[in-house]
């Protein structure tokens, strides 16, 4: 990875991309202060004492179909339009590595967002602070992310930046020939890059990881380890498409794995108070969450 992106000059390029050249001491620090976010979902927001701050990072889990990609693209559109309910302003950069991100989804859930301000705000230039790149494998994924440092250092010191990982696990055959050869875990270096991306200065992340083997094992254990929340999305029984009544999924806390055990693998902390919802997505690009036994 480092020879690939420093062949292009861009691992080096890079290093600096996160400090402005005429930025004082008072400017960086001031920059580094806890700016909180909100997802817009009670499960995420209340997980944290405080709520998310700008270096944490947030794991979705589940199986294909299990909606992971519908609640991305929702939490994006809440993200940048935020700012109309008091947050900040967020732009959010959306990596989609398994070509299915619902784009007629993600415009319907801003167009939603802003349905009630007034005056009304042209959708146009709340879209446009979404940018949605498609990752066909891990090298795709990590020059990206580098790009995406570009975007943090050219942002203003008041504005923060979300990045949303869709699909990490989508292309895992792949990676584990070309990547995994060269020793440790195939997704360790595509977690650092996320990683000192999102503790760089102002900006936060959602992994959205695919489960791909019976026994529920981590498709990135360094992301596991480093979450600040975990949650595992699993569609309702009888939920189909996406209708009149909405598309429905189960989303439920996961303890975050601290240690390996004896056999090479994680070993999970103390399970969290139970903590699950029901999400509902309706075809109007709402998002409601319900209690489980009001969801059921």
């Amino acid at each position: 990875w480092r020879e690939a992106l420093s062949g292009a000059g861009l691992w080096e390029m890079a290093t600096y991309a996160s400090v402005h050249p005429d930025e004082t001491a008072l400017d960086l620090f001031s920059s580094l202060r806890a700016r909180p976010f909100s997802a817009g979902l009670r499960i995420i927001d209340t997980a944290v004492p405080g709520g998310l701050n700008a270096g944490d990072v947030v794991e979705l889990t589940g199986a294909s179909g299990s909606g992971k990609s519908m609640l991305l693209s929702t939490i994006a559109a809440r993200l940048v339009t935020g700012e109309l309910h008091g947050g900040p302003r967020i732009d959010v950069i959306y990596l989609d590595m398994d070509g299915r991100a619902p784009q007629e989804r993600l415009v319907a859930c801003v167009e939603f967002q802003l349905a009630s301000c007034e005056p009304p705000s042209p959708v146009g230039d709340y879209l446009a602070r979404i940018s949605l790149t498609y990752c066909a494998d891990m090298l795709q994924l990590g020059a990206a992310l580098v790009s995406a440092r570009f975007l943090l250092a050219a942002l203003p010191s008041n504005r923060l930046l979300a990045i949303l990982v869709d699909g990490l696990g989508g292309s895992f055959w792949v990676d584990k020939e070309d990547v995994g050869k060269q020793g440790g875990h195939a997704y360790d270096k595509a977690s650092t890059l996320i990683l000192e991306l999102t503790r760089s200065r102002r900006a936060l992340a959602f992994v959205a990881t695919a489960i791909l083997f019976e026994n529920n094992k981590e498709v990135a254990p360094m992301i596991s380890r480093q979450a600040r929340v975990r949650l595992r999305a699993q569609a309702a029984s009888g939920s189909g498409r996406l209708g009149a009544g909405g598309y429905q999924i189960e989303l439920s806390r996961l303890p975050i794995p601290s240690t390996r055990n004896g056999h090479g693998g994680l070993e999970a902390a103390p399970a969290p108070k139970r903590a699950a919802v029901g999400i509902v997505f309706h075809a109007d690009g709402n998002m409601s969450e319900l209690a489980l036994d009001e969801h059921r």
